[in-house]
């Protein structure tokens, strides 16, 4: 696996081992420090399936489905209800976590029930829960049918179960849509 953020770059190799290179002044790699890298060197072990990274924020969900989040927090995209840089991954309690996407200030999760959960930055409308309003931990956007989304920049999309829709979760210069 492998992810990229704005000037930092993870990787994990063998299912549990996570290297990481970059920028890490924010702590994106999640090993305790703010010490950058020009190389990739480990910085800790995890059985993730999933690794996304954000503009200055790291995720990864593990095998067992827990939801790991880390790094730059200024808008809350950590999701651990603080706006602190979390310099080591912390367990944000969301059961039955399936999919991750990790925007520039913003964070989604995709539940094994199809629902979505967004925290972060919502300065665009980009968590599509109707508001403008940061949010510092995840709340549930969608209730059901979502097979998977994706956080951009200011904007995230979401996938139905049924596979023929497509929705526009925000406005951030996008429309909001909805393809047949």
């Amino acid at each position: 696996m492998l992810a990229l953020g704005q000037q930092h770059s993870l990787a994990c190799a063998d299912g549990d081992l996570v290297v990481a290179w970059g920028d890490n002044h924010r702590g994106q790699f999640g090993d305790g420090t703010r010490t950058s890298r020009l190389t990739p060197d480990k910085v800790f072990d995890a059985d993730f399936v999933e690794l996304v990274a954000g503009m200055q924020h790291s995720m990864g969900l593990t095998q067992t489905g827990r939801l790991l989040c880390w790094g730059g927090n200024e808008f809350g995209q950590v999701g651990d209800g603080t706006i602190q840089p979390r310099l080591e991954p912390v367990e944000i309690p969301l059961p039955g976590v399936k999919h991750i996407s990790a925007g520039w200030f913003h964070s989604l999760a995709v539940t094994s029930m199809g629902e979505v959960w967004a925290w972060g930055q919502n300065k665009q409308g980009q968590l599509g829960d109707g508001s403008r309003e940061t949010k510092q931990a995840p709340v549930r956007v969608l209730a059901s049918g979502v097979r998977q989304a994706a956080a951009g920049w200011l904007h995230s999309c979401a996938v139905m179960e049924s596979g023929q829709a497509f929705s526009v979760l925000s406005t951030a210069g996008q429309p909001e849509v909805m393809l047949r």
